[in-house]
């Protein structure tokens, strides 16, 4: 093979559809100026860009190539590879488009499918850091990417970072769980799941401040989590969704995960806990408990156990009395060996305690701890 070419060959799939999974694959040499990382949905996961694929992107230093135009053809392979795609593109792309009743045919070319809403162009000149996260599903998943040359799939959102310290500070909270219980009440349900989506940016997080020490705090956790998520092994044909799965449960109970998660949900709190504060000001202490009760016994009886230590980790103790402190270790008291935020809010509590009624500490929590 000439220096500065590569054989390539289009990679397929089980989930092609008509009528694509009925063609040939596309093979050629190409130059490799052309062969670019992709980052997808599947090579994303919590604090973690696994192995990119490999694509053929026509754009050259300055703009996407066309097929037709002519300074494509100073790259001969690419002019080949370019021209045959855009050929098969054409015999097999039509699509139909309704409107007042009135069908038309309606063809885009592959230059403009390719560069639709100009997702890809937008993204040059390439950032030296950015965040990723994906679209669809039900948990948030992002990671920091570093590599120049890589270029984002339509399956992924993606934003430039102005240094790795922010890039771990905005990885540290959308990998958060409190982050993903937050968006899930703006979020739209499909038939089966659902999208994550820009959602997540209605929430109220700040933006980072190299001062604020809350904000480095995050983006060193950030940084440490990275390095756990890259310490974890993938099994051999290990698909991207076990790994997320696995990540979350390590992260649940990791000491980087909970110091994330304790910072992270005050920062952006369950509703109900305001109205509990506001209970407990006026004096009605009762209420509150009710109320407590009532929003942690739902979701434990759901088995939604990410949303109840969502909870868990927003409660601000100072702003509590002691008997709603005591009640929401008593709530939860039945799945404390499955909620890692309630070990901390007994940890929290003991710690108000002692400096509030150090005498009677032992006796308050009897039955409540772990």
């Amino acid at each position: 093979m000439p220096f500065g070419q590569s054989l390539v060959r289009s990679q397929r799939g089980a989930a092609e559809k008509k009528p694509w999974k009925d063609l040939p694959s596309l093979e050629g040499v190409v130059e490799t100026e052309f062969l670019r990382p992709i980052h997808l949905g599947e090579t994303v996961v919590a604090h973690r860009a696994l192995a990119p694929r490999l694509g053929v992107i026509p754009r050259d230093a300055d703009a996407i190539l066309n097929a037709n135009d002519a300074d494509i053809d100073q790259y001969p392979g690419m002019a080949e590879w370019w021209r045959t795609a855009n050929q098969m593109w054409e015999a097999n792309s039509v699509k139909k488009k309704s409107a007042d009743d009135v069908t038309e045919t309606v063809k885009m070319s592959l230059t403009e499918r390719l560069d639709y809403h100009r997702e890809l162009s937008a993204q040059f000149p390439i950032p030296d850091i950015r965040v990723v996260y994906g679209k669809s599903g039900m948990h948030l998943a992002a990671a920091r990417v570093v590599d120049h040359r890589a270029v984002i799939d339509h399956t992924l959102y993606w934003a430039a970072a102005r240094s790795s310290e922010e890039a771990w500070y905005l990885c540290a909270i959308l990998n958060a769980a409190a982050t993903t219980q937050a968006t899930r009440p703006l979020m739209s349900r499909g038939k089966e799941e659902r999208h994550i989506d820009t959602y997540v940016w209605q929430l109220p997080i700040p933006e980072y401040d190299d001062h604020d020490e809350t904000h480095r705090r995050l983006s060193e956790l950030g940084k440490e989590a990275e390095s756990v998520a890259a310490a974890m092994e993938v099994g051999p044909g290990e698909s991207f969704v076990t790994l997320r799965r696995r990540l979350r449960a390590l992260f649940a109970e990791h000491p980087v995960g909970r110091s994330i998660e304790r910072i992270v949900a005050p920062m952006l709190p369950p509703p109900m806990l305001e109205s509990v504060y506001a209970k407990v000001s006026d004096g009605a202490s009762r209420a509150a408990l009710t109320e407590i009760y009532d929003a942690l016994d739902e979701r434990l009886l759901d088995g939604e156990l990410d949303a109840a230590g969502w909870i868990l980790d927003a409660v601000e103790v100072s702003r509590l009395d002691v008997t709603t402190a005591l009640g929401f270790l008593s709530v939860t008291l039945a799945a404390r060996d499955r909620l890692p935020a309630r070990r901390d809010l007994v940890d929290r509590v003991a710690e108000w305690l002692r400096a509030k009624d150090p005498a009677r500490v032992a006796s308050l929590l009897e039955g409540l701890t772990p």
